[in-house]
């Protein structure tokens, strides 16, 4: 009759660590999966452009914008790499997250100003979202890169 106690005990075991492993991952909190702005505001670009039945020609060309602004906002923030069309300058503490949103906001609404009030709170959404030590001051309005 040992023998079975033991497997039962082992078997409890694996239960027990199997169902303590999945209540912590699900109680985890959902900041530590805080979502990337860049990729948020692809999707938003994505979704834009969908919505809007936009040419593919002229998606293509405004993904392409929007990315390409999107890196050089970032890359003047920790210039890493050369830049493709602005020299970095960004101010001394400025947010490489809040310089995406903003490049990426910039572009499109140049391209769809009817838009501009919903792209607008999806900015401001983005903006809230991020950290408290990235300020909304880091963000300069750049329309004449454009």
């Amino acid at each position: 009759m040992k023998p079975i106690l033991l497997q039962h005990s082992r078997l409890s075991t694996h239960y027990f660590l199997l169902f303590t492993v999945l209540l912590v991952t699900q109680i985890a909190p959902r900041a530590a999966y805080a979502s990337d702005p860049v990729l948020d505001w692809i999707a938003i670009t994505n979704d834009t452009a969908i919505a809007t039945a936009t040419n593919p020609l002229v998606t293509s060309r405004v993904l392409s914008l929007v990315s390409a602004s999107v890196f050089d906002s970032v890359n003047g923030v920790d210039p890493r790499y050369q830049p493709l069309h602005v020299r970095p300058d960004a101010r001394r503490r400025a947010s490489a997250r809040a310089a995406a949103v903003q490049s990426a906001y910039v572009i499109l609404v140049n391209f769809y100003p009817a838009l501009e009030p919903s792209l607008t709170a999806k900015r401001d959404a983005s903006i809230a979202a991020l950290s408290p030590s990235e300020s909304a001051r880091s963000i300069q309005d750049r329309k004449s890169v454009v």
